[in-house]
């Protein structure tokens, strides 16, 4: 029996992190990147590989023509979604792909030109339950099956003292933490907004799974033309955010009975102007958040048009406490974005005027991917080299927030993107706050592995003297420092043929226990050169049977240990690999020497069925 039909339209979903609050004022820009028009193909061009190696014609690339990507969108119990949007978008920003699902949910974006694309589906009521902040890269040819769930539902009625209707409010539910408990420690971004009809009734609908606050009025401008603005937020069942009871939220539940008896209390108001309209600094919009120093939730926005006149902003309905003020500008034209540091501020029993917040740029990362194919006498087992190989290999530049962590900033900002080189290996990542980052580089077959990393003509994993005098490599760190509006542009990556894949199967050290979850395996290297090399560290999630596959790995010696996944608010827990920093390279290789499975990779081996005890 075919289940009834669903009804999708488009909406704004989460962008990117660090460019999530911009997504109003850039609306009408991102529009302008959908191409009607079928793309075409970017013609073929050599690889560029290191000196000494085989030219792109000589090494036999395998060759790949333009493609389709097409999928499946299922919901609940496997139905399809039918009449269904769904974006598939560029990676490197070269446009934007628009279909629609079929009766059976399927869809297919045709002559697709060579490189890396990601696929959102777009279904009213419906959310993505897989790993929050992971991203599915995809290729031509590629097939994309994409299961959603049912949101859950809050819902309820406000009511005044007499127990009137509250008409026409705003009601918030804001998500604190997963279903496990683990407090979400990025800027709280994650909350949906309803009005209140005329009955006083809400009802907040496609909520991911997870406990939630939920509050009337306040948000200090958030929602134009909603009543009660100048209120500070009255939290259910009526009290102040400190005292708020918490309301958990599975996948497709509906909670009813969620009523907010409102107490209109007057807040105060927080102005100030924002700076940074110069020659320099071009800005066409601005968004201003208002961040409680507690929680990290988002209290109130507002919205400046243009800087041109005082660029004045203020914030209504502030209860006292601690909070950050946080600004976020738009370009006039092609350009970096603009954000302003954290000001932090107490509002207690008055107004707070006067703040001057100043918008600077972010910054940019650049440079070249550069291919190291075997020599003519390599191993015949590995992959041959795709013509399409660079574009269709995806970097994914991450921040290291933990580093950002102090006592009086409890939320992190993290700050990820990812791009695809050119035919020529150029790439560029624009937006990027200041901090210390590092590439992820996901080739698009296996076989492969990221040799090397250097910036400023000098390898990040530097040479260094030992007392004898002879030179040898001695990495100190696979990261990149970005300072406020630098561009970093000449930055190396080397990515050679001989990557091994291991796989294999997590088993308890006693018969007839069971394993533990969540658990991590590592592969540490196990000679002396590579102790420090962050490069030569892997790690991979370990699944409920006990399964694990580690990919894209240098061929050498390593052994492998079993770790419990951290949880809460430790580094690993925020998907930071161990081996990041040194602290976490020594205990991996103290435990490694211990306990650790040996095992030697050699160039591109596929090693199957590897047993490593817990």
């Amino acid at each position: 029996m075919t289940s009834p039909a669903r009804i999708c339209l488009a909406v704004p979903r989460a962008a990117p992190a660090g460019v999530l609050a911009l997504w109003f004022g850039a609306a009408a820009a991102f529009i302008g990147i959908i191409d009607s028009s079928s793309p075409k193909p970017h013609p073929q061009a050599s690889i560029p590989l290191l000196a000494g190696h085989q030219s792109s014609k000589q090494s036999g690339l395998a060759t790949k023509s333009a493609q389709s990507i097409s999928g499946r969108l299922t919901g609940d119990g496997g139905n399809p979604i039918p009449n269904c949007e769904v974006d598939i978008y560029a990676v490197a920003g070269r446009g934007l792909w628009r279909t629609t699902t079929d009766a059976d949910g399927r869809f297919t974006a045709r002559d697709l030109a060579p490189g890396a694309y990601t696929v959102r589906p777009y279904a009213i009521g419906y959310v993505d339950q897989s790993d929050e902040g992971a991203t599915t890269f995809y290729r031509p040819g590629d097939f994309a099956a994409i299961n959603l769930v049912k949101g859950g539902v809050i819902t309820g009625r406000v009511t005044d003292a007499m127990g009137e209707p509250v008409v026409h409010a705003s009601v918030r539910a804001t998500r604190i933490s997963d279903l496990d408990g683990h407090t979400i420690r990025e800027l709280r971004t994650d909350f949906r907004e309803r009005a209140t009809e005329d009955r006083g009734i809400y009802r907040i609908f496609g909520l991911r799974p997870g406990s939630y606050v939920v509050c009337v009025a306040g948000f200090g401008g958030i929602s134009q033309g909603i009543v009660y603005t100048d209120s500070t937020p009255t939290y259910f069942p009526s009290s102040t955010r400190g005292d708020a009871d918490q309301i958990s939220v599975r996948a497709g539940q509906v909670i009813e009975g969620v009523d907010i008896l409102y107490r209109p209390e007057i807040g105060h108001i927080v102005s100030g102007s924002v700076s940074g309209a110069n020659a320099q600094v071009s800005v066409s919009s601005v968004t201003l958040s208002l961040i409680d120093s507690t929680s990290g939730s988002i209290t109130a926005r507002a919205y400046l048009r243009s800087l041109a006149q005082s660029g004045s902003f203020a914030f209504h309905g502030i209860p006292d406490g601690d909070y950050f003020v946080m600004a976020e500008g738009w370009p006039t034209a092609n350009g970096p974005l603009f954000e302003s540091p954290l000001y932090r501020i107490t509002v207690k029993g008055g107004d707070v005027d006067g703040l001057v917040v100043a918008l600077k740029p972010l910054s940019t990362l650049s440079g070249r991917v550069v291919v190291e194919p075997l020599k003519a006498d390599g191993k015949p087992s590995c992959p041959r080299l795709p013509e399409t190989f660079l574009l269709e290999t995806v970097l994914v530049v991450r921040k290291d927030s933990w580093l950002d962590r102090n006592q009086s900033v409890p939320f992190l900002r993290s700050s990820t993107d990812s791009t695809a080189p050119s035919k020529t290996g150029e790439f560029k990542v624009n937006n990027l706050r200041p901090g210390t980052y590092h590439i992820d580089v996901r080739p698009p077959v296996r076989g492969w592995y990221v040799k090397s990393v250097t910036k400023n003509s000098e390898a990040i994993n530097a040479l260094t003297t030992s007392s004898k005098g002879s030179s040898r490599p001695k990495p100190r760190s696979s990261a990149i420092e970005l300072k406020t509006g630098e561009n970093v542009s000449d930055v190396t990556i080397v990515v050679a043929q001989g990557g091994a894949e291991l796989r294999g199967q997590a088993e308890p050290s006693e018969k007839g226990a069971t394993l533990p979850s969540p658990l991590q395996v590592h592969l540490v290297p196990d000679d002396s050169e590579s102790a420090e090399n962050p490069l030569r560290f892997f790690q991979s999630s370990i699944g409920a049977d006990g399964t694990f596959r580690i990919g894209d790995i240098a061929p050498g010696r390593y052994r492998a240990i079993i770790v419990t996944a951290l949880s809460g608010t430790e580094p690993d827990s925020l998907g930071r690999p161990l081996a990041w920093d040194e602290a976490g390279r020594k205990a991996l290789l103290r435990r490694a020497v211990n306990s650790g499975t040996a095992v030697e990779l050699k160039l591109c081996q596929v090693f199957e069925d590897f047993k490593v005890k817990y």
